[in-house]
């Protein structure tokens, strides 16, 4: 859709460019037409970023400052339609008192690492101590 967009400012840009050049009313009209066509052309990459990308102000930036040249604008336009994947919040993990009491029950401490292991285990996962044993 942006695409499009450019391409329709840069024919309007272009025809009031063309039309312009003459000397009666409608020339008169198609280059005051032309002057904000082409300053909207040159911040068309600005354009597209404002209120969808995050990073607007350094696209600005490259736009106003090294726009002129083609690979700026270039870089500025794609930069512009180019989103950043916005990675999903982490969400808190919430339990009730009831599933918080289970938890407790089923699961101990181990005697020598003082890691929180099951309360079936035979075997510590984490210091790899036998539990049948007690601690010296």
């Amino acid at each position: 859709m942006k695409i499009l967009g450019l391409a329709l400012l840069a024919l309007v840009c272009l025809v009031s460019y063309l039309i312009g050049s003459g000397t009666n009313n409608i020339a008169l009209i198609a280059s005051i037409v032309f002057f904000p066509s082409a300053i909207a052309l040159y911040f068309y990459p600005t354009i597209c970023a404002a209120g969808e990308h995050p990073k607007i102000t350094p696209i600005f930036a490259l736009n106003l400052l090294a726009g002129w040249t083609l690979l700026g604008w270039v870089g500025a336009f794609i930069w512009a339609l180019n989103k950043p994947v916005r990675q999903p919040l982490h969400s808190v993990e919430t339990t009730t008192y009831a599933e918080d009491v289970a938890a407790s029950k089923a699961n101990k401490e181990c005697p020598y690492c003082a890691e929180t292991i099951k309360a079936a285990a035979k075997k510590c996962r984490f210091c790899q101590s036998e539990l049948g044993e007690q601690p010296a």
